[in-house]
């Protein structure tokens, strides 16, 4: 299980009085400097596909917590706990 933590000054970003789990499909990594980011898609309530894009820690980081590149591929299953974005509507609709 893999515990990845948001950088500092979130709080205009997302909303940190709501936690959201989800069991995600790993579409794509972006491990790029300054942060890997992983492109998630889960089915909504709706019954539509959503697409997330997260942004989790350095890629640095993450390979001295034991996580690299290929920790895991593309289409696995994965369960996220997220803060959701302040900028976009993710529950409830289909967009």
């Amino acid at each position: 299980m893999w515990i990845l933590r948001a950088h500092h000054g979130i709080e205009q970003d997302v909303d940190l009085d709501l936690l959201l789990t989800r069991t995600c499909v790993i579409d794509r990594f972006a491990w790029i400097n300054p942060r890997v980011f992983i492109v998630l898609t889960f089915k909504a309530e709706l019954g539509c596909t959503q697409e997330w894009f997260v942004e989790i820690d350095r890629p640095n980081a993450l390979i001295r917590k034991g996580v690299n590149r290929y920790s895991s591929s593309e289409s696995s299953i994965i369960e996220v706990i997220v803060y959701p974005s302040l900028m976009a509507q993710l529950e409830g609709s289909c967009f």
